[in-house]
This record gives C-alpha cells, sequence and structure tokens, in this order.
C-alpha cells in the first residue's frame, strides 16, 4: 500500500509513474510520455509547455531543464528511452 497514492515510488529500473510531478506539468502544458522515472525531488524546468518527454525515460536526481535565458526561449524533446543525468 502506498503512504501517499500520488507520489512516484519506484519499483524496478523504469517504473510506471503517476506521479504529482507529471500531473503537474501535463496541466501546464507538457507533453509527458508513459513509464517515466522522476527522482524524489522532481526535476525543476520553469517553462513546462516547452517540454515533450517521450516513453521510458529516466532523470538523475538533480535535473534541471533550461527553456529560457536571456537571448530567447526553445523546446526541450527528449525521445524515447533517453536519460538526462547530472554530468
Amino acid at each position: 500500500m502506498r503512504l501517499f497514492p500520488y507520489v512516484h515510488y519506484p519499483s524496478s529500473e523504469k517504473s510506471e509513474s503517476y506521479g504529482l510531478f507529471q500531473v503537474v506539468y501535463r496541466a501546464m502544458g507538457a507533453k509527458i510520455g508513459k513509464r517515466i522515472y522522476w527522482p524524489g525531488s522532481g526535476i525543476s524546468c520553469a517553462d513546462p509547455e516547452l517540454l515533450e518527454i517521450g516513453d521510458d525515460v529516466v532523470f538523475g536526481s538533480r535535473s534541471s531543464l533550461v527553456t529560457t535565458d536571456r537571448i530567447g526561449s526553445g523546446r526541450i524533446i527528449i525521445e524515447r528511452g533517453g536519460t538526462f543525468s547530472e554530468a
């Protein structure tokens, strides 16, 4: 039984994610696939409407996505099976 049903609890290498991050980011315009592994702290992205995440993507523990800077804005697309982590 899950203590918090809307929070993602990883159960395997890549598991289904019905977490709060996914729900919130979709509501804010992000396109998010299935079986996303979110870190416990979530990811940071100021403009979720510019974000596309494919199926089976894994994020590292301190992932941050920058879509806008002082020069302009751009879309970030992470394709199916991608791994996004800190260097």
